[in-house]
């Protein structure tokens, strides 16, 4: 199973921020109904997509194939 990394972080004026890295999609639905359950509606969220240099090793890997193939057909 991947290392899945979950930072939360409460501020004086009471929002709450939380950071979750490693995780799938379908886990990170699962996690936004969890806290949406525990803490209330969530107003705003931001997605960020992982650079090439922080994906894991398999994931890199697959993409430099995934290159290597598109690159021999011409693509």
């Amino acid at each position: 199973m991947p290392n899945e990394d979950i930072e939360i972080r409460i501020t004086k004026s009471g929002e709450i921020y939380v950071k979750i890295v490693g995780a799938e999609e379908a886990r990170v639905r699962d996690y936004r109904s969890f806290l949406e359950e525990m803490i209330g509606p969530i107003k705003s969220e931001t997605q960020l997509s992982t650079p090439p240099w922080e994906k894991p090793l398999f994931q890199a890997d697959l993409d430099e194939h995934t290159r290597e193939q598109e690159q021999k057909r011409g693509t």
